[in-house]
């Protein structure tokens, strides 16, 4: 014990004045000198004005408020009108910025987007141990990734939820079904990212007997959502009113990729697409759902990557940071044999066509609904063939479990 904590404070000092360093340059050379990250200050701003100011952070006053101080001026009918739109549970994360003025606060949260982009790689890849040039390659093309490079600029809590649910798959590999069931339940932060995520992962848990699973979501989500509670019981009133508004006040570029991909359809039409697709995407998951079994490893995640990837393109409301977590095909895909010379022909696409359609479509610093299909589409792709290549080997894992996962009791 002794020997193992000898070895481990070293390591953490040195990350933590690695940390303070970045966060200084970041903010030194970056944050203190160029605007931006206004989907954090939406938040931060918002947080700050519950705890600090105690007001409802979902109300008109701190819309009006986080207007002024972003635009100089109350925004205007049709304009996005920057209303804060998520559970309160985020101020879990927001509170500790409290203290600090909003650059010095984008730094440290930039800081650690990108340290929970490295916990998303590692965790994918565990339990292969890959040789530190290519864990670095990998870490290096998750950030320059276009949904999780503009997630990061923005200062967007899809991060945070993209991490959450690397380590939701990780710890149901690993049989740590506690940990699995409460970082599912930081997923629904962003309910838009997992709708149809967290009812599969649920459904797989109970009918596999992993009731830890179960216990460690609920008792996660009851926390997360009930503390908040303690100190503004309507909370979850004022909410859903936000939500309300903010489909109200958001673009067209914000639908559904499924919308955007029927567009000429007509606004009934793409509605239409949108919900047939809804349907089909519920009757595949059933299908798999019931043909997967409950012991084969890879095939539930391959199922719950499906799931991810149907919740991307039918999303009612959604943005290109959400879809960080389409590279957690391609990533489980490389863990279970795809060779290095396809994995990273494939992952060059993955970086290089979202950006190339983003600035040939762009038109001053807005997005185009274009820019949010390519990511969609490859990552539907990377699970068809991922399909193909399970029923060519007979549609079992070849992954073989490291020695934690046959070794412990699931929590």
């Amino acid at each position: 014990m002794g020997r193992s904590t000898k070895t481990w404070w070293p390591a953490l000092l040195l990350g933590a004045l690695f940390a303070v360093g970045y966060v200084w340059l970041t903010y030194t050379f970056f944050t203190s000198r160029w605007l931006g990250g206004n989907d954090l200050f939406v938040v931060w701003r918002a947080i700050r004005a519950w705890v600090v100011e105690g007001q409802d952070p979902y109300g008109a006053a701190v819309t009006r408020a986080i207007q002024l101080e972003m635009l100089g001026r109350p925004a205007a009918p049709g304009e996005h009108q920057f209303g804060f739109a998520y559970p309160l549970g985020i101020a879990l994360f927001i509170v500790p910025l409290l203290p600090f003025p909003f650059p010095l606060a984008r730094a440290i949260w930039m800081v650690l987007l990108q340290g929970l982009m490295v916990l998303f790689v590692v965790t994918t890849v565990w339990p292969r141990r890959p040789r530190p040039v290519e864990l670095s390659a990998l870490v290096i093309a998750a950030l320059f990734f276009y949904p999780t490079a503009r997630a990061i600029i923005l200062g967007q809590p899809a991060v945070v939820v993209a991490a959450a649910v690397a380590v939701t798959l990780w710890a149901l590999r690993a049989g740590r079904g506690g940990t699995a069931g409460a970082a599912l339940a930081l997923t629904t932060l962003k309910p838009q990212m997992i709708f149809l995520f967290v009812p599969a992962a649920l459904l797989w848990a109970w009918r596999a007997g992993r009731r830890a699973v179960w216990w460690g979501f609920g008792v996660s989500f009851l926390l997360l959502n009930a503390v908040p509670a303690l100190w503004f019981p309507a909370w979850p009133l004022s909410f859903l009113a936000a939500v309300r508004d903010y489909a109200g006040y958001t673009r067209l570029v914000q639908d559904a990729p499924l919308m955007i991909v029927g567009a000429g359809l007509g606004p009934q039409g793409a509605s239409a697409l949108l919900a047939g697709g809804l349907l089909v995407a519920i009757g595949w998951l059933a299908y798999l759902f019931l043909t997967t079994l409950p012991d084969d490893a890879e095939a539930v995640e391959h199922f719950l990557l499906w799931a991810l990837v149907l919740t991307m393109w039918t999303a009612w409301r959604t943005a290109t940071t959400n879809q960080i977590v389409a590279l957690l095909p391609l990533l489980a895909w490389r863990r279970a044999g795809l060779s290095a010379r396809a994995f990273w022909g494939a992952m060059l696409a993955f970086l290089a066509v979202p950006w190339w359609v983003f600035l040939a479509t762009v038109v001053g610093d807005s997005e185009q609904p274009a820019a949010y299909v390519p990511v969609p589409v490859l990552a539907l792709a990377v699970l068809l063939l991922f399909r193909f290549r399970r029923r060519e080997h007979g549609g079992t894992s070849r992954v073989e479990p490291a020695p934690q996962m046959t070794a412990r009791a699931e929590e």
